[in-house]
C-alpha cells in the first residue's frame, strides 16, 4: 500500500533509512525546519538515502545536477536541496 512519509531534516546532510523505489514528492519549510515529503509502500526494502543543503553561492560537492530536489527558503536564507548519489 502507498502512502506519504514526511521526513525532517534536523542537519545540512542527513540519511534516512527510505525504499530505494520511492519516490520524492516535495521538499519545504515547515516550522523552521526542511521538510521532506515522500511516496512510498511500506512493504518495500529500506535503503539508505542521503540527502544534502547547500546554501546559495556554497560549493557544491559530492552530489550531482540530476539528483537536485528543490529550493526552500527557510528564514532568511535559500538551500537547494539535492539527494546525494552513493
Amino acid at each position: 500500500m502507498k502512502t506519504i512519509h514526511k521526513f525532517t531534516m534536523t542537519s545540512t546532510e542527513q540519511a534516512f533509512q527510505i525504499p530505494g523505489a520511492a519516490k520524492i514528492l516535495s521538499a519545504q519549510n515547515q516550522q523552521g525546519r526542511i521538510c521532506i515529503w515522500v511516496l512510498l509502500d511500506e512493504g518495500d526494502e529500506k535503503v539508505e538515502r542521503i540527502f544534502k543543503a547547500f546554501g546559495t553561492g556554497q560549493e557544491i560537492d559530492g552530489v550531482l545536477e540530476k539528483d537536485f530536489i528543490g529550493t526552500i527558503q527557510v528564514g532568511e536564507f535559500v538551500v537547494h536541496l539535492f539527494e546525494k548519489t552513493i
